[in-house]
């Protein structure tokens, strides 16, 4: 009898110190699973994290502890860039500094990464010409060029007389003289006509 009162006693306290433990008479147990992480990579690059590298087109998998950051450093191949990085649906692309992505494993997830070309840039358009307000033919009046050389050294029609002109001028000097001698002859041969006329009357 008195070993069975001192076994209850014993469970008494034991229950009192601790009441987690016995509750519904089972001991609750919490146990941590390691999450799968998977990488699919595309052709045109790789992917490297955990210790192991992926060459595309390649899918892998590894596993961590929930709570573990793990880090993606991803390479394209030459010419190429990330153009699909998503995380188990989520684009992530945002999160790509320098070719390396980090990210916190709560539960299992999926990377995703694909590569292609770069877009090509868009023709810059060629502007239109501006309008002239002034004919490009004809200069505006203020600014046509003022002649700076000694009137002598100005080639003809402004400089010196050329040879042909000078022989009209020769010419048209003899003319005149001519015309004056045959006008004062004229006149010397008209005046004696004129007094024998007068005599006469």
């Amino acid at each position: 009898m008195k070993r069975i009162l001192c076994a209850l006693l014993l469970c008494s306290l034991l229950c009192a110190l601790m009441p987690d433990a016995f509750a519904d008479g089972v001991q609750q147990v919490s146990l941590s699973i390691p999450c799968t992480v998977t990488v699919d990579v595309g052709e045109y690059g790789k992917v490297y994290s955990n210790s192991t590298t992926w060459i595309g087109p390649s899918i892998g998998s590894f596993q961590v502890w929930p709570g573990t950051r793990v880090s993606f450093l991803i390479t394209p191949d030459t010419g190429y860039v990330v153009n699909v990085l998503t995380l188990s649906g989520r684009d992530v692309r945002d999160g790509l500094r320098y070719g390396l992505y980090g990210t916190v494993i709560e539960h299992n997830e999926t990377l995703v990464v694909r590569f292609g070309k770069p877009a090509s840039p868009s023709p810059t358009p060629t502007p239109s010409p501006i309008p002239t307000l002034w004919p490009t033919s004809t200069p505006s009046p203020w600014t046509t060029p003022v002649p700076t050389t000694p009137p002598w050294q100005v080639t003809p029609p402004y400089g010196p007389k050329t040879g042909d002109e000078n022989t009209v001028g020769t010419w048209a000097t003899l003319l005149l003289v001519s015309a004056a001698a045959l006008l004062v002859l004229s006149r010397k041969i008209h005046k004696p006509h004129t007094d024998q006329a007068q005599k006469r009357n």
